[in-house]
Protein backbone atom coordinates (compact mmCIF):
# COMPACT_ATOMS: atom_id res chain seq x y z
CA UNK A 1 0.00 0.00 0.00
CA UNK A 2 1.44 3.34 -1.01
CA UNK A 3 0.96 6.24 1.44
CA UNK A 4 1.53 9.75 0.42
CA UNK A 5 1.05 12.24 3.55
CA UNK A 6 1.52 16.07 2.85
CA UNK A 7 2.62 18.46 6.28
CA UNK A 8 0.44 21.20 6.53
CA UNK A 9 0.56 24.41 8.91
CA UNK A 10 -2.46 25.64 11.04
CA UNK A 11 -2.78 28.34 12.89
CA UNK A 12 -3.24 26.88 16.84
CA UNK A 13 -4.24 28.72 19.81
CA UNK A 14 -1.58 27.65 22.61
CA UNK A 15 -2.82 29.67 25.49
CA UNK A 16 -5.66 32.12 26.29
CA UNK A 17 -6.40 33.70 29.59
CA UNK A 18 -7.91 37.09 31.56
CA UNK A 19 -5.51 37.43 33.99
CA UNK A 20 -6.76 40.23 37.06
CA UNK A 21 -4.24 42.97 38.19
CA UNK A 22 -5.06 44.95 40.72
CA UNK A 23 -3.86 48.46 41.17
CA UNK A 24 -3.62 50.22 44.54
CA UNK A 25 -2.18 53.77 44.57
CA UNK A 26 -2.61 57.28 45.18
CA UNK A 27 -0.77 60.25 44.35
CA UNK A 28 -0.49 64.32 45.12
CA UNK A 29 -1.03 67.66 42.65
CA UNK A 30 2.25 69.06 42.70
CA UNK A 31 2.08 72.81 43.98
CA UNK A 32 1.35 74.50 40.58
CA UNK A 33 -2.00 73.20 40.29
CA UNK A 34 -4.64 74.46 41.93
CA UNK A 35 -6.87 72.35 45.00
CA UNK A 36 -9.34 69.95 44.10
CA UNK A 37 -12.91 71.30 44.84
CA UNK A 38 -15.05 69.03 42.25
CA UNK A 39 -13.15 66.12 40.60
CA UNK A 40 -15.33 66.26 37.54
CA UNK A 41 -13.61 63.15 35.88
CA UNK A 42 -10.75 60.74 36.18
CA UNK A 43 -10.13 59.40 32.55
CA UNK A 44 -8.00 56.08 33.03
CA UNK A 45 -5.99 54.81 30.10
CA UNK A 46 -4.14 51.49 30.49
CA UNK A 47 -1.28 50.42 27.70
CA UNK A 48 1.09 47.57 27.11
CA UNK A 49 4.57 49.06 26.58
CA UNK A 50 6.82 45.84 26.39
CA UNK A 51 6.61 41.88 26.39
CA UNK A 52 9.16 39.31 27.67
CA UNK A 53 9.01 35.69 27.12
CA UNK A 54 11.22 33.36 29.56
CA UNK A 55 10.69 30.12 29.65
CA UNK A 56 7.39 28.96 30.44
CA UNK A 57 6.68 32.25 31.70
CA UNK A 58 5.47 36.04 29.88
CA UNK A 59 6.64 39.21 31.89
CA UNK A 60 4.11 42.58 30.66
CA UNK A 61 5.36 45.77 31.46
CA UNK A 62 2.73 48.95 31.02
CA UNK A 63 1.50 51.59 32.74
CA UNK A 64 -1.98 53.30 33.64
CA UNK A 65 -2.43 57.14 32.55
CA UNK A 66 -4.61 58.70 35.18
CA UNK A 67 -5.86 62.32 33.48
CA UNK A 68 -7.65 63.98 36.42
CA UNK A 69 -9.65 66.37 35.45
CA UNK A 70 -11.75 68.90 38.30
CA UNK A 71 -12.80 71.72 39.00
CA UNK A 72 -11.12 74.06 41.05
CA UNK A 73 -12.40 76.68 43.93
CA UNK A 74 -13.04 79.56 41.56
CA UNK A 75 -15.07 76.81 39.10
CA UNK A 76 -12.19 76.89 36.70
CA UNK A 77 -11.76 73.64 34.94
CA UNK A 78 -8.18 72.44 35.64
CA UNK A 79 -6.18 69.20 35.06
CA UNK A 80 -3.37 67.08 36.26
CA UNK A 81 -2.00 63.73 34.48
CA UNK A 82 -0.31 61.17 36.58
CA UNK A 83 1.69 58.22 35.19
CA UNK A 84 1.62 55.00 37.60
CA UNK A 85 3.76 51.74 35.98
CA UNK A 86 2.87 48.61 36.56
CA UNK A 87 4.19 45.15 35.37
CA UNK A 88 2.65 41.22 35.58
CA UNK A 89 4.61 37.88 35.41
CA UNK A 90 2.26 35.20 33.92
CA UNK A 91 2.95 31.51 34.35
CA UNK A 92 2.09 29.55 31.20
CA UNK A 93 2.73 26.15 32.79
CA UNK A 94 4.57 24.54 30.12
CA UNK A 95 7.28 25.44 26.97
CA UNK A 96 5.92 26.63 24.11
CA UNK A 97 6.78 28.07 20.72
CA UNK A 98 4.66 31.70 20.33
CA UNK A 99 4.40 32.83 16.75
CA UNK A 100 2.50 35.66 17.60
CA UNK A 101 1.01 37.34 20.94
CA UNK A 102 -2.28 39.25 21.04
CA UNK A 103 -2.11 41.23 24.80
CA UNK A 104 -4.68 43.67 25.63
CA UNK A 105 -5.20 45.66 28.81
CA UNK A 106 -8.92 47.74 29.81
CA UNK A 107 -9.37 48.78 32.90
CA UNK A 108 -12.06 46.20 34.96
CA UNK A 109 -12.91 48.72 37.37
CA UNK A 110 -11.55 51.99 39.38
CA UNK A 111 -12.46 53.87 41.83
CA UNK A 112 -10.81 57.42 42.33
CA UNK A 113 -11.09 59.84 45.21
CA UNK A 114 -10.01 63.01 46.56
CA UNK A 115 -9.37 62.37 49.84
CA UNK A 116 -7.96 66.11 50.37
CA UNK A 117 -8.08 69.03 47.89
CA UNK A 118 -4.04 67.83 46.98
CA UNK A 119 -4.31 63.83 47.22
CA UNK A 120 -6.31 61.18 45.16
CA UNK A 121 -6.92 57.85 46.45
CA UNK A 122 -6.93 55.13 43.39
CA UNK A 123 -8.66 51.21 43.87
CA UNK A 124 -9.22 48.94 41.05
CA UNK A 125 -8.04 46.41 38.95
CA UNK A 126 -7.14 46.05 35.24
CA UNK A 127 -7.86 43.10 32.90
CA UNK A 128 -5.15 41.37 31.25
CA UNK A 129 -6.34 39.45 28.01
CA UNK A 130 -3.24 36.87 27.02
CA UNK A 131 -3.77 34.98 23.61
CA UNK A 132 -0.44 33.03 22.43
CA UNK A 133 -0.62 31.46 18.78
CA UNK A 134 1.43 29.11 17.54
CA UNK A 135 1.72 27.36 14.21
CA UNK A 136 1.24 23.64 13.91
CA UNK A 137 2.08 21.43 11.91
CA UNK A 138 0.12 18.36 10.89
CA UNK A 139 0.77 15.09 8.50
CA UNK A 140 -2.23 14.26 6.78
CA UNK A 141 -2.26 11.53 4.17
CA UNK A 142 -2.95 13.02 0.78
CA UNK A 143 -3.22 9.66 -1.18
CA UNK A 144 -3.77 6.12 -0.74
CA UNK A 145 -2.91 3.94 -3.52
CA UNK A 146 -4.22 -0.27 -3.18
CA UNK A 147 -6.49 -2.51 -5.40
CA UNK A 148 -9.04 -2.92 -2.67
CA UNK A 149 -8.89 0.72 -0.83
CA UNK A 150 -11.59 2.82 -1.47
CA UNK A 151 -10.86 6.45 -0.63
CA UNK A 152 -12.76 10.00 0.15
CA UNK A 153 -10.58 12.67 -0.68
CA UNK A 154 -10.94 16.23 -1.99
CA UNK A 155 -8.69 19.39 -1.64
CA UNK A 156 -9.13 21.92 0.97
CA UNK A 157 -8.20 24.94 0.32
CA UNK A 158 -6.99 27.50 4.06
CA UNK A 159 -4.78 30.07 4.93
CA UNK A 160 -1.31 29.20 5.85
CA UNK A 161 0.23 31.23 8.80
CA UNK A 162 3.32 32.63 6.99
CA UNK A 163 4.93 34.74 9.77
CA UNK A 164 5.00 37.84 11.67
CA UNK A 165 7.23 41.22 12.59
CA UNK A 166 7.22 43.57 15.39
CA UNK A 167 8.57 47.00 14.46
CA UNK A 168 7.92 49.88 16.97
CA UNK A 169 7.75 53.83 15.58
CA UNK A 170 8.60 56.74 16.83
CA UNK A 171 6.87 59.90 15.99
CA UNK A 172 7.76 63.40 16.68
CA UNK A 173 5.85 66.17 15.24
CA UNK A 174 4.73 69.65 15.82
CA UNK A 175 1.17 71.04 15.54
CA UNK A 176 0.61 74.42 14.45
CA UNK A 177 -2.44 76.31 16.20
CA UNK A 178 -5.24 78.30 14.69
CA UNK A 179 -5.06 81.02 16.25
CA UNK A 180 -2.05 83.21 17.78
CA UNK A 181 -0.21 81.78 20.60
CA UNK A 182 0.02 82.30 24.13
CA UNK A 183 2.30 82.18 26.91
CA UNK A 184 1.09 78.96 28.76
CA UNK A 185 -1.21 76.62 27.07
CA UNK A 186 -2.92 73.72 29.34
CA UNK A 187 -3.48 70.63 27.74
CA UNK A 188 -6.85 69.38 29.46
CA UNK A 189 -7.65 66.71 27.38
CA UNK A 190 -5.69 64.61 24.68
CA UNK A 191 -6.83 60.72 22.93
CA UNK A 192 -4.34 59.54 20.22
CA UNK A 193 -5.17 56.53 17.70
CA UNK A 194 -2.70 54.84 15.33
CA UNK A 195 -4.58 53.05 12.64
CA UNK A 196 -3.54 51.39 9.46
CA UNK A 197 -5.13 52.34 6.07
CA UNK A 198 -2.69 50.39 3.54
CA UNK A 199 -0.52 47.31 3.54
CA UNK A 200 0.92 45.83 0.14
CA UNK A 201 2.86 43.02 -0.99
CA UNK A 202 6.28 44.72 -3.06
CA UNK A 203 9.11 43.28 -3.56
CA UNK A 204 9.07 41.01 -0.49
CA UNK A 205 8.58 43.52 1.62
CA UNK A 206 5.58 45.01 3.75
CA UNK A 207 4.95 48.46 2.62
CA UNK A 208 2.35 49.79 5.69
CA UNK A 209 0.75 53.28 5.47
CA UNK A 210 -1.16 54.94 8.54
CA UNK A 211 -2.25 57.87 10.24
CA UNK A 212 -1.91 59.28 14.13
CA UNK A 213 -4.95 60.57 14.52
CA UNK A 214 -5.10 63.50 17.23
CA UNK A 215 -7.93 64.69 19.43
CA UNK A 216 -7.44 67.19 21.82
CA UNK A 217 -8.93 70.02 24.20
CA UNK A 218 -6.56 73.30 25.51
CA UNK A 219 -6.75 76.31 27.39
CA UNK A 220 -5.08 79.36 27.54
CA UNK A 221 -3.30 81.57 30.41
CA UNK A 222 -4.73 85.06 28.65
CA UNK A 223 -8.60 84.29 28.45
CA UNK A 224 -8.88 80.63 29.65
CA UNK A 225 -10.96 79.65 26.98
CA UNK A 226 -11.12 76.49 25.53
CA UNK A 227 -9.97 74.89 22.25
CA UNK A 228 -10.07 71.67 20.39
CA UNK A 229 -7.63 70.03 18.06
CA UNK A 230 -8.43 67.50 15.25
CA UNK A 231 -4.92 66.68 13.56
CA UNK A 232 -3.78 63.30 11.17
CA UNK A 233 -0.34 62.73 11.37
CA UNK A 234 0.27 60.04 8.12
CA UNK A 235 3.16 57.92 8.25
CA UNK A 236 4.59 54.69 6.21
CA UNK A 237 7.04 51.88 7.10
CA UNK A 238 8.51 49.03 5.41
CA UNK A 239 8.42 45.67 7.36
CA UNK A 240 10.49 42.80 6.51
CA UNK A 241 9.04 39.21 7.02
CA UNK A 242 10.93 36.25 6.18
CA UNK A 243 8.84 34.16 3.62
CA UNK A 244 6.92 36.71 2.48
CA UNK A 245 5.29 36.75 -1.03
CA UNK A 246 3.36 39.28 -3.82
CA UNK A 247 0.38 36.56 -3.09
CA UNK A 248 0.23 36.52 0.48
CA UNK A 249 -1.83 38.78 2.73
CA UNK A 250 -1.59 41.03 5.60
CA UNK A 251 -3.00 41.83 8.88
CA UNK A 252 -1.98 44.82 11.16
CA UNK A 253 -2.58 45.95 14.65
CA UNK A 254 -1.09 49.12 15.76
CA UNK A 255 -1.16 50.08 19.18
CA UNK A 256 0.00 53.47 20.90
CA UNK A 257 2.49 52.52 23.85
CA UNK A 258 3.33 56.05 24.60
CA UNK A 259 2.13 59.86 23.77
CA UNK A 260 2.47 63.35 25.53
CA UNK A 261 0.92 66.80 24.01
CA UNK A 262 2.54 69.65 25.25
CA UNK A 263 3.70 73.01 24.32
CA UNK A 264 6.71 73.80 22.30
CA UNK A 265 9.23 75.12 24.16
CA UNK A 266 11.32 75.95 20.96
CA UNK A 267 8.50 78.68 19.86
CA UNK A 268 9.47 80.73 22.22
CA UNK A 269 7.36 83.97 23.46
CA UNK A 270 3.75 83.65 22.14
CA UNK A 271 3.98 80.25 20.96
CA UNK A 272 1.33 78.95 18.88
CA UNK A 273 2.21 75.11 18.39
CA UNK A 274 2.09 72.28 20.48
CA UNK A 275 4.91 69.49 20.43
CA UNK A 276 3.70 65.63 19.89
CA UNK A 277 5.83 62.37 21.13
CA UNK A 278 4.42 59.16 20.75
CA UNK A 279 6.01 55.86 20.19
CA UNK A 280 3.45 52.98 18.13
CA UNK A 281 4.37 49.31 18.34
CA UNK A 282 3.15 47.64 14.54
CA UNK A 283 2.68 43.96 14.37
CA UNK A 284 2.44 42.48 10.71
CA UNK A 285 1.15 38.90 10.72
CA UNK A 286 1.57 37.40 6.98
CA UNK A 287 -1.11 34.83 5.66
CA UNK A 288 -0.70 32.81 2.51
CA UNK A 289 -3.26 31.03 0.35
CA UNK A 290 -2.86 26.81 0.30
CA UNK A 291 -4.39 24.19 -1.14
CA UNK A 292 -4.07 20.61 -0.27
CA UNK A 293 -5.78 16.84 -0.83
CA UNK A 294 -6.54 15.48 2.16
CA UNK A 295 -7.72 11.90 2.55
CA UNK A 296 -11.18 11.87 4.75
CA UNK A 297 -12.31 8.76 4.80
CA UNK A 298 -11.19 5.37 4.10
CA UNK A 299 -12.03 1.65 3.76
CA UNK A 300 -11.22 -1.81 2.27
CA UNK A 301 -13.28 -4.47 0.70
CA UNK A 302 -11.28 -7.17 1.76
CA UNK A 303 -9.59 -6.39 5.30
CA UNK A 304 -10.37 -4.83 8.33
CA UNK A 305 -8.24 -1.23 8.57
CA UNK A 306 -6.43 0.30 12.00
CA UNK A 307 -6.87 4.16 10.96
CA UNK A 308 -5.76 6.88 13.54
CA UNK A 309 -7.48 10.07 12.92
CA UNK A 310 -7.56 13.66 14.06
CA UNK A 311 -9.03 16.80 14.06
CA UNK A 312 -7.57 19.82 12.17
CA UNK A 313 -8.18 23.38 12.64
CA UNK A 314 -8.15 25.42 8.79
CA UNK A 315 -8.48 28.75 8.58
CA UNK A 316 -9.66 30.47 5.72
CA UNK A 317 -8.95 34.20 5.22
CA UNK A 318 -12.24 35.31 3.62
CA UNK A 319 -12.52 39.00 3.98
CA UNK A 320 -10.46 42.32 4.90
CA UNK A 321 -12.41 45.19 6.17
CA UNK A 322 -10.80 48.60 6.87
CA UNK A 323 -13.98 50.90 6.78
CA UNK A 324 -15.38 54.20 8.58
CA UNK A 325 -18.69 54.05 10.19
CA UNK A 326 -20.93 56.54 10.93
CA UNK A 327 -23.03 56.48 14.51
CA UNK A 328 -24.93 59.15 14.41
CA UNK A 329 -26.87 59.58 17.76
CA UNK A 330 -29.00 61.71 19.97
CA UNK A 331 -28.71 62.85 23.63
CA UNK A 332 -30.94 63.48 25.88
CA UNK A 333 -29.46 65.74 28.46
CA UNK A 334 -33.27 66.92 30.07
CA UNK A 335 -31.90 66.08 33.32
CA UNK A 336 -29.15 68.37 33.59
CA UNK A 337 -29.54 71.21 31.75
CA UNK A 338 -26.33 72.91 29.66
CA UNK A 339 -25.64 76.49 28.73
CA UNK A 340 -22.85 75.08 26.70
CA UNK A 341 -20.37 72.25 25.98
CA UNK A 342 -16.55 72.64 26.13
CA UNK A 343 -15.22 69.17 24.97
CA UNK A 344 -17.33 65.83 24.04
CA UNK A 345 -15.30 62.87 23.13
CA UNK A 346 -16.22 59.36 23.17
CA UNK A 347 -14.85 55.76 24.21
CA UNK A 348 -15.87 52.45 22.58
CA UNK A 349 -16.59 49.14 24.08
CA UNK A 350 -17.04 45.53 21.74
CA UNK A 351 -19.66 44.07 22.63
CA UNK A 352 -20.07 40.78 20.37
CA UNK A 353 -19.28 39.50 16.89
CA UNK A 354 -21.56 37.44 15.32
CA UNK A 355 -22.29 35.87 11.58
CA UNK A 356 -26.16 36.29 10.23
CA UNK A 357 -27.22 35.21 6.65
CA UNK A 358 -23.98 35.58 5.43
CA UNK A 359 -23.13 39.15 7.03
CA UNK A 360 -20.71 39.80 9.81
CA UNK A 361 -22.27 42.04 12.60
CA UNK A 362 -20.66 44.09 14.99
CA UNK A 363 -21.95 45.07 18.32
CA UNK A 364 -20.96 47.70 20.73
CA UNK A 365 -21.04 50.73 22.71
CA UNK A 366 -20.15 54.31 22.31
CA UNK A 367 -19.87 55.90 25.85
CA UNK A 368 -20.73 59.92 25.05
CA UNK A 369 -18.52 61.77 27.48
CA UNK A 370 -19.59 65.00 28.25
CA UNK A 371 -17.93 68.20 29.86
CA UNK A 372 -20.17 71.20 29.95
CA UNK A 373 -20.96 74.26 31.65
CA UNK A 374 -24.90 74.29 33.35
CA UNK A 375 -27.28 77.05 33.47
CA UNK A 376 -25.08 78.48 36.63
CA UNK A 377 -22.16 78.73 34.58
CA UNK A 378 -20.87 75.47 37.05
CA UNK A 379 -18.80 72.68 34.68
CA UNK A 380 -20.20 69.54 34.91
CA UNK A 381 -19.63 66.12 33.86
CA UNK A 382 -21.67 63.37 32.51
CA UNK A 383 -21.77 60.38 30.61
CA UNK A 384 -24.30 58.68 27.98
CA UNK A 385 -23.78 55.03 26.69
CA UNK A 386 -25.38 54.35 23.54
CA UNK A 387 -25.44 51.11 20.79
CA UNK A 388 -24.25 50.84 17.37
CA UNK A 389 -24.51 48.01 15.16
CA UNK A 390 -22.08 47.73 12.29
CA UNK A 391 -22.59 44.93 9.11
CA UNK A 392 -20.50 43.97 6.52
CA UNK A 393 -21.82 41.82 3.99
CA UNK A 394 -18.98 38.86 3.26
CA UNK A 395 -17.91 37.15 0.03
CA UNK A 396 -19.16 33.89 1.07
CA UNK A 397 -20.91 32.37 4.63
CA UNK A 398 -18.51 31.03 6.63
CA UNK A 399 -18.91 27.68 8.44
CA UNK A 400 -17.74 29.44 11.91
CA UNK A 401 -15.97 33.25 11.44
CA UNK A 402 -13.14 34.08 13.73
CA UNK A 403 -12.30 37.71 13.68
CA UNK A 404 -10.96 39.98 16.19
CA UNK A 405 -11.99 43.75 15.06
CA UNK A 406 -10.11 46.68 16.04
CA UNK A 407 -12.76 49.55 16.55
CA UNK A 408 -12.04 53.05 17.54
CA UNK A 409 -13.30 56.51 17.61
CA UNK A 410 -11.94 58.70 15.03
CA UNK A 411 -13.54 61.80 15.23
CA UNK A 412 -16.42 63.29 17.10
CA UNK A 413 -18.81 66.07 15.94
CA UNK A 414 -21.86 67.25 18.10
CA UNK A 415 -24.35 70.24 18.21
CA UNK A 416 -26.25 71.36 20.82
CA UNK A 417 -30.06 71.80 19.91
CA UNK A 418 -31.08 73.30 23.13
CA UNK A 419 -30.99 72.51 26.86
CA UNK A 420 -32.50 69.08 26.52
CA UNK A 421 -30.06 67.36 23.68
CA UNK A 422 -27.40 67.08 21.53
CA UNK A 423 -26.82 65.59 18.17
CA UNK A 424 -23.53 63.53 18.12
CA UNK A 425 -21.91 62.25 14.89
CA UNK A 426 -18.99 59.56 15.72
CA UNK A 427 -16.85 58.23 13.05
CA UNK A 428 -15.70 54.62 14.07
CA UNK A 429 -12.28 53.45 12.40
CA UNK A 430 -13.01 49.51 12.12
CA UNK A 431 -10.49 47.02 10.93
CA UNK A 432 -10.46 43.16 10.67
CA UNK A 433 -9.42 39.84 8.89
CA UNK A 434 -12.21 37.51 8.77
CA UNK A 435 -11.25 33.72 8.82
CA UNK A 436 -13.54 31.27 8.04
CA UNK A 437 -12.57 28.27 10.50
CA UNK A 438 -13.14 24.70 9.92
CA UNK A 439 -12.97 21.89 11.92
CA UNK A 440 -12.06 18.55 10.17
CA UNK A 441 -11.32 15.43 11.22
CA UNK A 442 -8.17 13.81 8.46
CA UNK A 443 -6.58 10.29 8.61
CA UNK A 444 -3.11 10.51 9.70
CA UNK A 445 -2.33 6.61 9.20
CA UNK A 446 -4.04 3.45 8.09
CA UNK A 447 -2.50 0.14 8.25
CA UNK A 448 -4.22 -3.19 6.41
CA UNK A 449 -5.05 -6.05 9.04
CA UNK A 450 -4.55 -8.82 6.55
CA UNK A 451 -5.10 -10.92 9.42
CA UNK A 452 -8.80 -10.23 9.96
CA UNK A 453 -10.57 -10.65 6.39
CA UNK A 454 -13.73 -9.28 5.73
CA UNK A 455 -16.78 -12.69 5.24
CA UNK A 456 -18.76 -12.37 2.01
CA UNK A 457 -21.29 -13.79 0.39
CA UNK A 458 -20.20 -15.04 -2.60
CA UNK A 459 -23.74 -16.53 -3.36
CA UNK A 460 -25.08 -12.95 -3.91
CA UNK A 461 -24.27 -11.10 -6.72
CA UNK A 462 -26.29 -7.66 -5.78
CA UNK A 463 -28.38 -5.74 -3.49
CA UNK A 464 -31.53 -3.78 -3.77
CA UNK A 465 -31.51 -1.19 -2.14
CA UNK A 466 -33.83 1.52 -1.60
CA UNK A 467 -32.51 4.97 -0.64
CA UNK A 468 -33.38 8.68 0.24
CA UNK A 469 -32.84 11.69 -0.82
CA UNK A 470 -29.84 13.14 0.89
CA UNK A 471 -27.79 9.88 1.37
CA UNK A 472 -24.12 9.65 -0.26
CA UNK A 473 -23.04 7.24 -2.04
CA UNK A 474 -19.85 6.72 -0.09
CA UNK A 475 -22.02 5.80 3.10
CA UNK A 476 -24.25 3.17 1.15
CA UNK A 477 -20.91 1.42 -0.20
CA UNK A 478 -19.23 1.33 3.26
CA UNK A 479 -22.38 -0.34 4.14
CA UNK A 480 -22.55 -2.89 1.97
CA UNK A 481 -18.78 -3.21 0.98
CA UNK A 482 -18.53 -2.43 -2.04
CA UNK A 483 -16.94 0.57 -4.15
CA UNK A 484 -18.99 3.84 -4.88
CA UNK A 485 -17.76 3.64 -8.20
CA UNK A 486 -19.54 0.48 -8.72
CA UNK A 487 -22.68 1.86 -7.40
CA UNK A 488 -22.72 4.73 -10.00
CA UNK A 489 -21.67 2.93 -12.71
CA UNK A 490 -24.69 0.51 -11.96
CA UNK A 491 -27.24 3.16 -11.63
CA UNK A 492 -27.66 6.03 -14.41
CA UNK A 493 -27.95 9.30 -13.35
CA UNK A 494 -26.79 8.62 -9.96
CA UNK A 495 -25.11 11.20 -8.28
CA UNK A 496 -22.59 11.34 -4.86
CA UNK A 497 -25.28 12.94 -3.05
CA UNK A 498 -28.56 11.55 -4.00
CA UNK A 499 -31.34 14.55 -5.10
CA UNK A 500 -34.26 12.21 -4.89
CA UNK A 501 -35.53 8.96 -3.23
CA UNK A 502 -34.47 5.94 -5.70
CA UNK A 503 -33.98 2.29 -5.98
CA UNK A 504 -30.36 1.39 -6.34
CA UNK A 505 -28.59 -1.74 -7.36
CA UNK A 506 -25.71 -2.48 -5.07
CA UNK A 507 -23.15 -4.77 -7.00
CA UNK A 508 -21.16 -7.29 -4.41
CA UNK A 509 -17.09 -6.91 -4.67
Amino acid sequence: MNITKSPISVSEIVYRQNIEHSIDTDFTLPDYCPDISRVLKCRIKPRIISKAFNSSQITIDGNVSFNLIYADEENKICNYEWVFPFSKTIDIGKNIEVCSAQLNVRTEYMNCRAVTPRKMDIHGALSISVCLTGKKVAEVISDIQREDINKKCSVVNFTNPLNFAEKYIIIEEEIALAQAGDSYLNILRYDTIAIANDCKIVGGKAVIKGELIINALYSTESNGGTECIKNTIPFSQIVDIDGIGDECDCEVKIDVTYAELKQNSNSGEGASSIAVDAKLHMVVSAYCKSEVPVVFDVFSTDYDLDVKREEVVFERLISKINERFICNKNVDVREIPISSVVDLWCESNLTSVRNTDNQMVINGTVIICVLAYDMDMMPVYFEKPVDYEYTNILNECPTMLRCDPDVDVISVNYLLNDNHSVDVKVELSIGTVVFDVNKTTVLTDVTVNEDSPKKKNNDIAVYVYYANRGEEVWDIARRYNTSPEAIILANEDTNEILESDKMLLIPCK
